[in-house]
């Protein structure tokens, strides 16, 4: 998948995050590409993740 458009949250004056918790729910698979997807961007930008489904939580 190529990648068009990439948006900064934080601006160069901010506090920057570097660890990130990605919890989420996922029914058919959508969801779950999506956190996946999150996932491999925040690494590339160096921030330490941790994605869990919900479904395996309960």
């Amino acid at each position: 998948m190529e990648r068009t458009h990439r948006v900064d949250f934080v601006s160069d004056d901010e506090k920057t995050v570097d660890r990130v918790a990605i919890f989420y729910f996922s029914g058919t698979g959508n969801t779950w590409w999506v956190a996946n997807e999150l996932t491999d961007e925040l690494r590339t930008g160096g921030c330490l993740v941790t994605t869990r489904s919900l479904t395996l939580l309960s």
